[in-house]
């Protein structure tokens, strides 16, 4: 069974292993059917924790549907701020930050979700205006005074991710972190986790960029790949996977409640979970990936 934490000082208690519902939602429609069954799977395999967004299409739906009938033993969260909606010829994407706004999209993916309340909602992916205003902040402890959630969250990175640890408004922090972007893990993951904000890492897998062939057009994605590159991964037991050693590192951190990994793929889903399941990463791997990870740093940076 996937082991479970404390998601900061929430008092829920997460899969350390969670499911990113993303792909689902921008996967090809006519593999839809598969969706459904897939999040009942992950369910059964032990994972409580599911994340999605308006901004995911038709993700939150899914959910809704596959897992209404188990709604005691699931954590929800989702986020607002930035919504797709469906013009019946395409999907239009766009922002709204404004207390009515926010409110409005709490509301929506209560309906979505099939539920009457959220374990978690949180700013998505915010502006640092947007936390200096406020107006966004607002609404969801409106809604959390009404009880349409329960408790209040941020995804974010970089400087909006400082600043959100600073303000202490967020009971979750949803940051990228992996063994291929190793910088939050010396700072803002042990800020956070002091002050009882539970992490929520996305992209634990580096976007599945260990496993790439070629280099990514993408500047960060190619960034990341340069650094696989120069990384000596047998030294890491990990010749034959790479990514789930960069699984079973990411949840190593001791600041991680739970890393949230997207398929759409039941094999894929499956295999997560045995990752998550196997013993704990030894210490000298971890720190030896660390190792691995600075020096290849700071060689790609010297190159330049």
């Amino acid at each position: 069974m996937i082991p479970q934490r404390p998601l900061g000082n929430t008092g829920l208690n997460v899969s350390a292993l969670g499911f990113g519902a993303a792909s689902i939602g921008f996967a090809d429609p006519a593999r839809e059917s598969e969706f459904i069954p897939l999040l009942r799977r992950a369910l059964e395999l032990g994972i409580n924790f599911f994340d999605t967004a308006p901004d995911y299409r038709r993700s939150e739906e899914f959910l809704g549907s596959a897992l209404r009938e188990s709604r005691a033993q699931v954590i929800l969260a989702t986020k607002v701020g930035r919504i797709q909606t469906w013009t019946g010829s395409q999907w239009l994407a766009y922002e709204d930050w404004s207390e009515a706004g926010v409110t409005q999209t709490i509301d929506a993916s209560l309906r979505r979700l099939q539920t009457d309340y959220l374990d978690l909602v949180q700013l998505h992916s915010p502006p640092m205006w947007v936390l200096d205003d406020g107006a966004a902040l607002e609404a969801l402890l409106r809604a959390q005074a009404r009880g349409k959630i329960h408790h209040i969250g941020i995804s974010a990175d970089g400087i909006e991710a400082r600043r959100a640890v600073e303000l202490g408004a967020f009971a979750t922090l949803q940051i990228s972190y992996s063994i291929l972007q190793q910088e939050p893990g010396d700072e803002i993951l042990p800020a956070a986790s002091a002050r009882g904000i539970g992490i929520i890492v996305k992209q634990p897998l580096a976007n599945g960029i260990p496993n790439l062939r070629e280099r990514p057009a993408h500047p960060d994605w190619a960034r990341k790949w340069d650094i696989a590159q120069q990384m000596n991964w047998d030294a890491l037991d990990a010749a034959d996977d790479r990514l789930a050693l960069a699984l079973q590192w990411a949840v190593a951190h001791p600041a991680v409640s739970t890393a949230i990994v997207g398929t759409t793929h039941l094999a894929h889903l499956e295999a997560n979970v045995q990752a998550a399941t196997a013993h704990a990463l030894e210490e000298r791997i971890r720190q030896r990936a660390r190792a691995e990870y600075a020096q290849a740093r700071e060689k790609i940076t010297r190159e330049q």
